[in-house]
């Protein structure tokens, strides 16, 4: 719902009520509008959405990417950049399956010991798989893992 200026305001070109973030800029933008615009000439331009960085049909470039997915688990901004490293580390493949991953649509964060079992939430117990994989795990460990796909394999393998 918008707010419309009151009178004495200058509003955004959104309609937006010019107090409180959406006072309008020298180009009538509030800070919201003005953000939106920048992302708008970025992606024209064939930038990230947030840096400076190329992109290959994105909006989105991998180190932003990576930010963006390891947002909410909790690591700070050091821990951040050794999960972008530990990315290129792997080669982009997932530590369990080796199959290809691409950030933000099939790579997640997995934790080798599971929190649900008390591991921790660091760079250490932390690894790229691929999203299947992890949903699949969920909070086995690797070698319970291993063998319930053993088992899967079996039971499918016979005539």
């Amino acid at each position: 719902m918008k707010i419309l200026a009151k009178e004495g305001e200058v509003p955004c070109k959104c309609g937006r009520r010019a107090s409180r973030g959406h006072r309008a800029n020298a180009d009538g933008l509030c800070a919201r509008c003005m953000s939106n615009k920048r992302r708008t000439d970025r992606l024209a331009a064939g930038l990230c959405e947030r840096c400076d960085n190329r992109l290959d049909g994105k909006s989105l470039c991998a180190r932003c990417m990576t930010l963006q997915q390891t947002r909410g688990s909790g690591l700070r901004g050091g821990d951040v950049h050794a999960m972008v490293r530990r990315f290129d580390e792997q080669g982009g493949m997932c530590a369990l399956t080796g199959w290809p991953m691409e950030l933000g649509k099939t790579a997640s964060l997995d934790h080798i010991v599971a929190r649900a079992r008390g591991g921790p939430n660091t760079v250490s117990n932390l690894r790229w798989v691929h999203a299947s994989v992890n949903y699949a795990k969920r909070t086995m460990s690797d070698e319970e893992f291993v063998a319930m796909c053993r088992a899967v394999v079996a039971r499918n393998s016979q005539p």
